[in-house]
């Protein structure tokens, strides 16, 4: 897991709460499997300078706004 896709704030996280984090997959803030070419176009840009297909950009969009938990 590259902790690098993580949320905005996620970088003062524990190493527990990270894969926590990783590890529940039931939460709408849930990470969100890519294909490995959207993922190495997005590398670590945030949404001022990158976004996804038109087809996901709101939600993409909606779940970047998201605080941390």
């Amino acid at each position: 897991m590259e902790w690098r896709s993580l949320p905005v704030g996620a970088s003062a996280w524990t190493a527990a709460r990270c894969e926590a984090y990783a590890n529940d997959q039931g939460r709408p803030t849930s990470l969100i499997a890519g294909s490995v070419s959207s993922n190495r176009s997005k590398s670590d840009e945030d949404p001022a300078d990158w976004l996804p297909v038109e087809a996901f950009r709101c939600e993409y969009a909606a779940r970047r706004a998201q605080p941390a938990s």
